[in-house]
């Protein structure tokens, strides 16, 4: 039959789209008769269907050949030429259907085969059997016959069924990172966290491998099996170990969640003051100590060591048998120093005579610092009065509460006014920003961040969930008990929050659902910077804003209608979740994912997998799952309740803070800069500045000859004019100071 592969080379001038139609048509009757004739040669028929349903997938696009219609034409009137059809009647012919878009549904499949090739070339998984098997599916889809809808369905068939043998290898793909640590968070990893959760709560040994064993034996096992060669028929086997795995981490992290919430923990500052106060007493009691210094030793080691959680039971156990050491020590006798220890005290008392001297001359050095502390506070005013419109009076008044302020919070004036001057630029008043920068400080203080960090953090949320000024410090009260009562930290929360805040509450979420979120499953990543993002983006894909997150340049093509993920959502969990009140807006985050950790881990592993990269995508699928295992253990729940109930938290850690060294030099400096700015006020500074160098000068030398006597009297009644800005009058004051000098 070589004439029917005979190659037509003709210039054809390019004929309208109503004819090339009129001419396919006709083509399609008349290759259905060759074929029902039952004389033409079965292999040239292919090739001639072939031609004809390329030709057809290319009617309307650019690459459309005329004279590849006219060769296929006239091979196929010439075969019919040399073929007798006189006994087929025409009315045969309408028992064969032709669908006119039969080539474009063809020509759909090919390309999305060929897409998803790539995709698979991607992923690493196109190699070996697999590869074969597309190979085989592309071939077979290629020559499919014009018409054969039967065959076009079969392919489809195949290529969805090798979609989801794709999806099993990138499974058993994400399986073996996870197990050969090769990926973030990897079984190793999440084992020793494990490990050490039990470990803070004072399981160790054998009682600790016990806890650990239904982990370590399924890890195993999903090793041994990996270790042996990969093929389709146990594919399911491994995902089916990896299942029984993941259950065996939920069961301990379970277990490790329940021992940890009905053990009631001693908080870092109360043992830090009980060692501080059993210290201090066995300083004073050196008789006692040479009796029972080892054990008192101990117990005070014991309590200040914060690297080992310890119960709050625990704790008292310890005061108690402190105590009891005590009682006996009086009871022997054995209370008091030893006489080389007194001879010591009369040395370091002799010694003070010294300490006096220097002490004088600390102060005067202090007090030719007091310029700088002044030009401080008025360059922070400076910036204050650039944002803000007030009278002078009200100006004062704010220096006074400012200074007041800064000593009880342990802050500088300078850092309260400066905090009061960004919290005016965003809009708030006088009043409103000076007490809004209270709350920042104590936020800074707490969260050990810098004033800057904490302002932004706290208008994020406070926009972001509607918080009135007026309620603004519960933001830092649930920031404060999270970080004290869960595995994570303020600052880490304060940033997570920051960057989940606007997406979360527009997806119907308050501020206490997303602060448990991100606490509960940060437990799980260790990562809330990581995690926040993610939140982000899940909150996103489940309301399916497609074009959010292409713009912050999250995965966004699978994206689909709302209707289409809500009924692929309820349809995967078996009917379970709709993501939709019943008047047909959207739940709140927390309550969609809430309600698929419920069923997520009873569903089989094909739906599991489709539902993860429905509700998560590909790069979001480990913090999605360390969300619904959250849920699932019920740490998010508590950490939800714990932030609804953290009212007045801030205040307390403020408290305890104060206590510290950091505190006291804090609000020694806050004390200074108040002393400074009411013994030089700013405008008599700014005129010894006019004044000159001789001028600083000669005020440095007052004070040097000063320095000099052993009794100082000082009077000074200082007064100055309003400013002409608004800047705050100076105070009279008269000092008196009266150091003696110790010979």
């Amino acid at each position: 039959m070589a004439d029917n592969n005979m190659k037509v080379q003709a210039t054809v001038e390019l004929p309208s789209a109503k004819k090339v139609n009129e001419q396919i048509r006709a083509l399609e009757k008349s290759i259905s008769k060759l074929k029902i004739s039952g004389k033409f040669d079965e292999t040239a028929l292919k090739n001639l269907t072939k031609q004809l349903s390329t030709l057809k997938a290319t009617v309307s696009t650019a690459s459309f050949s005329p004279v590849a219609l006219k060769n296929l034409t006239d091979q196929v009137n010439k075969a019919l030429s040399n073929i007798n059809i006189s006994g087929i009647n025409i009315k045969d012919l309408s028992d064969i259907s032709f669908d006119s878009s039969f080539g474009k549904e063809l020509e759909k499949n090919l390309s999305h085969l060929s897409k998803l090739k790539e995709e698979w070339l991607d992923q690493g998984i196109y190699v070996d059997e697999f590869k074969t098997k597309v190979e085989t599916l592309e071939k077979s889809l290629q020559e499919i016959s014009v018409g054969d809808i039967k065959g076009l369905n079969t392919v489809k068939e195949q290529i969805s069924s090798l979609s989801s043998e794709a999806k099993k290898l990138l499974q058993i793909q994400e399986i073996q990172l996870l197990s050969n640590g090769g990926i973030e968070n990897d079984y190793d990893t999440q084992l020793a966290k494990l490990e050490s959760s039990f470990t803070r709560l004072g399981i160790t040994g054998g009682e600790l491998t016990s806890k650990t064993s239904g982990v370590t034996t399924a890890l195993s096992e999903l090793r041994e099996r990996l270790a042996q060669p990969l093929n389709e028929s146990n594919y399911n086997e491994i995902i089916s170990l990896n299942k029984k795995l993941q259950d065996e981490f939920i069961k301990s992290r379970n277990e490790s969640a329940r021992m940890n919430a009905t053990i009631e923990m001693a908080t870092d500052s109360n043992r830090l003051n009980n060692a501080a106060q059993m210290q201090k007493w066995a300083d004073n009691n050196s008789n006692a100590m040479k009796k029972y210094g080892d054990r008192i030793n101990e117990i005070i080691f014991e309590m200040s060591d914060l690297n080992k959680v310890m119960s709050q039971a625990d704790a008292t156990k310890l005061q108690n048998e402190f105590k009891a050491l005590q009682n006996e020590a009086k009871l022997t006798s054995n209370i008091g120093i030893t006489a080389i220890n007194k001879l010591k005290k009369a040395y370091e008392k002799f010694s003070g005579r010294n300490l006096i001297n220097d002490l004088r001359n600390a102060i005067w050095q202090q007090l030719k610092k007091m310029p700088n502390e002044v030009y401080k506070i008025d360059t922070a005013m400076a910036n204050l009065y650039k944002v803000t419109d007030e009278t002078s009076s009200k100006y004062r008044q704010f220096l006074d509460s400012a200074g007041d302020s800064a000593q009880k919070l342990g802050r500088s004036i300078t850092s309260l006014v400066e905090q009061t001057a960004n919290w005016s630029k965003l809009g708030f008043d006088l009043d409103t920003s000076a007490k809004l920068a209270e709350i920042s400080s104590v936020y800074a203080n707490v969260g050990e961040i810098d004033d800057d960090t904490a302002i932004s953090n706290l208008v994020t949320a406070m926009k972001a969930f509607n918080i009135e000024a007026s309620n603004s410090m519960i933001i830092v009260d649930s920031l404060n008990r999270l970080g004290n009562e869960f595995a994570t930290d303020v600052k880490s929360l304060g940033e997570g929050l920051k960057t989940a805040a606007s997406s979360m509450a527009a997806a119907g979420n308050d501020i206490h659902q997303t602060l448990a979120i991100l606490t509960g499953a940060g437990e799980i990543t260790q990562n809330v910077s990581e995690l926040s993002s993610g939140l982000q983006v899940i909150s996103m894909r489940l309301r399916g804003m497609k074009d959010e997150l292409q713009s912050i340049g999250e995965e966004y093509e699978d994206i689909e209608s709302i209707s289409k993920i809500q009924e692929q959502i309820f349809n995967l969990t078996n009917g379970s979740v709709n993501i939709l009140k019943t008047d047909g807006s959207f739940k709140s985050t927390y309550d969609q994912l809430k309600e698929i950790s419920e069923i997520y881990f009873d569903l089989s592993d094909a739906d599991r997998a489709d539902l993860t990269e429905i509700l998560f995508g590909k790069n979001r699928a480990s913090q999605g799952i360390a969300i619904l295992q959250a849920f699932q253990s019920g740490e998010i729940q508590k950490a939800y309740e714990a932030s609804v109930k953290s009212a007045g938290s801030a205040m307390e850690e403020q408290e305890k803070w104060l206590e510290s060294l950091e505190a006291k030099t804090q609000q020694f400096n806050a004390a200074f800069q108040s002393l400074s700015s009411t013994v030089l006020d700013s405008n008599l500074l700014k005129w010894f500045v006019d004044l000159g160098t001789s001028g600083v000068k000669a005020l440095d030398q007052i004070i040097d000859k000063l320095g000099l006597l052993s009794t100082i009297g000082l009077s000074a009644g200082l007064f100055a004019g309003f400013k002409n800005v608004g800047s705050p009058k100076m105070f009279g004051l008269k000092i008196v100071l009266n150091i003696p000098t110790v010979c």
